[in-house]
């Protein structure tokens, strides 16, 4: 029995030294493998294997088989392309620059960067991630990287002062022992004039003599400062004749009576004179803001210029009346900013009591809506 099986596996053998791919068609023919480059088309069966070369850059085969050519990979995130896909190899790729392949993870990782004082002994490459060292005794690394080990120090020659020392962090910093840095004036040997007995010498700054700059940069400054009080003075200036307008518009706004003038200077109602008194209701102009009692545009002022809490004053209803930035700012700088605002308001653009009523339901102020709920009010001419 165990002869039997021996000359099986003897026979097995034989076979796959004479057919390489171990199968045979129907007609007990040995099916050829595709070589390296090919895939099968069609596979060994009735008829031998049928092969075709593989579609360049799109499929590869790297062996002899009888299987289908295999698609080309793609480089996955921070990889590129080493060597494009060909029908006998498929692509190779690597870490782009400043990546390294972490073994057993088969990702591109970040390298390494070495600090300042440390520098690179074995540099980030491939598989291989950066290996710092610090630096030795002479040598220094001024700044973080990955790519460059330590530089030698700079070694001052004899007409040279050493500042500093080497430092791992830094180089020597040298200073030549003629550098005008160290030097005064100078001046030039004495010079008798032989026909003038007069003495003269000559005194050279190595400096170059950077007054005259100074002075320069002085003078732009002071130019500065002249210009910037100009301004602020024009417009201190200008703020003050608009406040001062808006009060006098103010005080013109009064109505005033119909008086006659006589020789004496007394002023008289010739009516009076003829006629009882009579008591005549003078209502004055509900929508006009200027025609308010004194006393109820005050208490309309004070309120708006209150700014407690977290309510909108005299600047929201600035905005709401149209006002731009620079001309809140301004009005802002006098000392009773609501007063001014109503005022120019009431001069520019009438002062209409509907336009203020519906900015202040904007800025929910009811309590200031409310007191513009006035009677009209009563007044006797005598």
């Amino acid at each position: 029995m165990q002869f039997l099986f021996c000359l099986l596996y003897i026979s097995q053998v034989l076979a796959e030294e004479v057919c390489p791919s171990g199968q045979f068609t129907l007609q007990n023919e040995c099916c050829d493998l595709c070589p390296i480059g090919q895939g099968v088309v069609k596979e060994c069966s009735v008829t031998n294997t049928l092969c075709q070369p593989c579609e360049q850059g799109v499929t590869f085969s790297t062996s002899a088989t009888l299987s289908r050519c295999q698609l080309c990979s793609s480089c996955p995130d921070k990889m590129k392309v080493l060597h494009p896909c060909q029908a006998k190899n498929d692509t190779q790729c690597q870490c782009v620059e400043g990546y390294y392949l972490q073994s057993g993870s088969n990702r591109c990782v970040l390298c390494t960067t070495c600090l300042q004082g440390f520098g690179v002994v074995v540099e980030c490459l491939g598989d291989q991630d950066t290996n710092c060292q610090p630096c030795p005794s002479n040598y220094f690394s001024e700044k973080a990287n990955s790519l460059q080990p330590c530089v030698a120090c700079r070694i001052c020659g004899e007409d040279h002062f050493v500042l500093q020392e080497c430092q791992a962090t830094s180089d020597t910093v040298c200073l030549n022992k003629n550098s005008s840095l160290l030097k005064g004036p100078q001046v030039e040997p004495v010079r008798v004039d032989s026909e003038s007995s007069t003495v003269n010498f000559t005194a050279y700054d190595t400096g170059k003599n950077i007054i005259p700059v100074y002075c320069s940069i002085l003078a732009a400054v002071i130019m500065g400062l002249v210009i910037y009080v100009t301004v602020k003075c024009w417009n201190t200036c200008k703020q003050k004749k608009q406040l001062a307008k808006a009060r006098a518009n103010e005080l013109d706004a009064g109505p005033e009576g119909e008086k006659l003038h006589s020789d004496s200077g007394v002023f008289v109602d010739t009516h009076s004179l003829h006629e009882p008194q009579l008591s005549k209701i003078v209502r004055a102009n509900p929508s006009l803001y200027s025609k308010l009692p004194l006393q109820k545009r005050e208490e309309i002022e004070q309120l708006l210029g209150n700014q407690a809490g977290n309510r909108a004053d005299w600047r929201s209803l600035a905005h709401h009346l149209g006002y731009d930035e620079e001309r809140v700012a301004t009005i802002g700088r006098g000392e009773d900013s609501a007063h001014t605002l109503l005022s120019d308001w009431s001069m520019r653009d009438g002062g209409n009591l509907d336009v203020l009523c519906k900015a202040l339901g904007r800025m929910e102020r009811d309590d200031v809506t409310e007191c513009l709920k006035l009677e009209p009010a009563v007044t006797s001419l005598v």
